[in-house]
């Protein structure tokens, strides 16, 4: 199969649409600190040429400045999705978010963490379990558990609602992470099934509030 079929079966049914006008690349926030071009990523794409999979690929935040002022209404972030995906197949990540997704594989999250130690940030300030009576769920997300750093921040939140009297809780058993964000990443049946699991246990729980 050819790169362009391959693109646009994966998602990228908008690569023949851009006539290379410029207007993504001019609108990029990227274009303020490097040589960052879309439009030629999407060129190289078109072509089939090799370069369409360069570093620029997985620099984009797909934030849709390029989509919003597009004059044809390419759907610049579809394209750079698709390929994403494309390399993600065929195991040409960056080493960091090949990494990232091993442990989302693995673990359940980014970090490669211990899913039985998810609550341990709690040790010091006592966890309590999410009920209906509590006031705030307080959520804690993979980054917050395992990174030492933004442990202490957690656990300073959580001892700043304790001294404004608010009842605040957590899940207590171990839980995967929601995803990391899928416009950044090239592995979408793994962030996909992650991506449904804290929702639907929001859902479950029906706190009154979360943080």
């Amino acid at each position: 199969m050819e790169v362009v079929d391959m693109i646009v079966e994966n998602g990228g049914q908008a690569l023949d649409d851009c006539y290379q006008c410029g207007t993504c690349s001019s609108v990029c926030p990227w274009g303020d600190f490097r040589d960052f071009r879309l439009r030629n990523l999407i060129r190289l794409a078109q072509f089939g040429i090799e370069g369409y999979e360069c570093e620029d690929l997985w620099n984009c935040t797909t934030c849709g400045m390029c989509l919003e002022r597009c004059p044809r209404g390419v759907k610049t972030i579809d394209i750079v999705r698709s390929i994403r995906n494309i390399m993600g197949e065929a195991g040409t990540l960056p080493p960091l978010l090949q990494s990232a997704l091993s442990g989302l594989a693995g673990n359940g999250n980014p970090w490669a963490g211990d899913p039985d130690k998810r609550t341990a940030w709690a040790s010091e300030v006592g966890l309590r379990t999410h009920t209906e009576e509590s006031e705030i769920l307080l959520y804690t997300c993979c980054t917050h558990a395992y990174d030492p750093r933004n442990i202490k921040a957690q656990r300073t939140l959580a001892r700043l609602l304790e001294k404004a009297g608010v009842k605040w809780a957590a899940w207590a058993t171990r839980k995967s992470v929601a995803a990391i964000p899928r416009t950044r990443v090239a592995a979408p049946t793994c962030t996909s099934r992650c991506a449904t699991r804290t929702p639907n246990r929001f859902a479950a729980s029906r706190p009154r509030r979360s943080w």
